[in-house]
C-alpha cells in the first residue's frame, strides 16, 4: 500500500484551509462539511457523502493515546478506502486541526450535500417522524439525533431552526447519525400541510396541557413535534384542530389530529431542555410501538 502523503507544516494550504472551516460562513461558502472522529466519518460515509479529504496522525502513540482498539482499526479501514485522499500530520498539527483542540483521531472534509425536500421523504406505512421547531442550539439538536437515532425514528423534519444541521456540535452530539437519518428543512406551514397530507396525528409538547404524555396514542402514523425552550410552538401549531386521544380511545386510523401533551413535572422547574423532553416522548412512542412480546 503506497504510503499516505505527509503534512509537518502549519502553512500548509491544506491545513489552513482546514482551519478556516472551523467558521460557519466558511464552510457554507466552500459548500463543505467538516467532520470530527473516526466513528461520525464512518457513519457520513455511510449517509452518502463524498470525501474530499482525509487527515490523520501519523504518530502510532498519538492514535493510542486518544482511541480504542475498535476505533484504531475502523481508522485503518477508513485510511484504506480513502487511498489517495488520506494525509497524515503530525500530532500538534491534529490538536491544531481538531473541534476544540480535541484530536479524535481523523478529521474529515466532505462535500455538502442538498437537503432533502419533505417530498423526497420515504415513509412506512405507519411511520413515526420527529418535528423539531425553533430549536437553534446545535447540540441541542444533536442530542435529540441521537434520541430519534436509538428509537428508530423514520425522518425529523427541522421548521425554522436557525441552526446549520452539519454544525460540527451538531455532528459530535448526534455521534454522528444526523448522517443517517432521513433528514429535511423546511418552513412550518410546509410542514404542517405535509402532516395533513399524509394523516399523521401531530404530537405537541406544551407546557400546561392536560393530557400527559404517557396517554396519548402513538401507535399509527405519528409525527411527535418539539419547541424551542424560549418560545415553543408558534400560531401555527396552535391553530390545528385538537382532540384528546388516548391508546384505549384510539384506532390509530382516520382524520389527521393534533394532540396537546405535557411532561408531568414535580420539582421547581416547569419544563425541561428540549433534548431531554424529546427523548421522553420518543421513548414513550417506541415503547407503544414495540412488537408484541417485545
Amino acid at each position: 500500500m503506497t504510503p499516505s502523503p505527509s503534512i509537518s507544516s502549519p502553512q500548509n494550504p491544506l491545513i489552513r484551509h482546514v482551519v478556516k472551516l472551523r467558521d460557519n460562513r466558511h464552510r457554507q461558502r466552500a459548500g463543505v462539511v467538516l467532520v470530527d472522529g473516526t466513528r461520525e466519518i464512518s457513519r457520513a460515509i455511510q449517509g452518502g457523502l463524498q470525501l474530499q479529504s482525509l487527515l490523520t496522525t501519523r504518530s502510532e502513540e498519538g492514535r493510542q493515546r486518544h482511541l480504542t482498539g475498535d476505533q484504531d482499526e475502523l481508522l485503518g479501514r477508513l485510511i484504506a478506502d480513502a487511498g489517495n485522499l488520506a494525509v497524515t500530520v503530525t500530532d500538534e498539527l491534529m490538536a491544531k486541526i481538531a473541534y476544540g483542540g480535541n484530536p479524535r483521531g481523523a478529521v474529515a472534509i466532505f462535500e455538502r450535500p442538498q437537503p432533502l425536500a419533505l417530498e423526497r421523504l420515504r415513509l412506512p406505512k405507519n411511520p413515526l417522524v420527529l418535528i423539531l421547531v425553533g430549536v437553534e442550539k446545535p447540540g441541542n439538536a444533536g442530542a435529540i439525533f441521537r434520541s430519534a437515532d436509538a428509537v428508530g425514528v423514520d425522518a425529523v423534519v427541522l421548521c425554522e431552526t436557525g441552526c446549520d444541521l452539519f454544525n460540527p456540535n451538531l455532528i459530535r452530539s448526534s455521534l454522528g447519525t444526523v448522517f443517517t437519518t432521513p433528514t429535511a428543512e423546511t418552513g412550518e406551514s410546509e410542514t404542517i400541510d405535509w402532516i395533513k397530507e399524509r394523516g399523521l396525528t401531530c404530537v405537541s409538547t406544551v407546557v400546561g396541557a392536560p393530557q400527559s404524555f404517557w396517554d396519548a396514542d402513538y401507535r399509527g402514523p405519528t409525527a411527535i413535534v418539539v419547541g424551542s425552550e424560549a418560545s415553543g410552538l408558534g400560531s401555527h401549531w396552535e391553530a390545528l384542530p385538537t382532540e384528546s386521544v388516548s391508546p384505549e380511545s384510539s384506532s390509530g386510523v382516520g382524520s389527521p389530529r393534533s394532540v396537546a401533551v405535557s411532561i408531568p413535572m414535580r420539582g421547581a422547574a416547569d419544563s425541561l431542555n428540549v433534548s431531554v423532553a424529546a427523548a421522553v416522548l420518543l421513548f414513550e412512542a417506541g415503547r407503544q410501538r414495540r412488537p408484541r412480546g417485545g
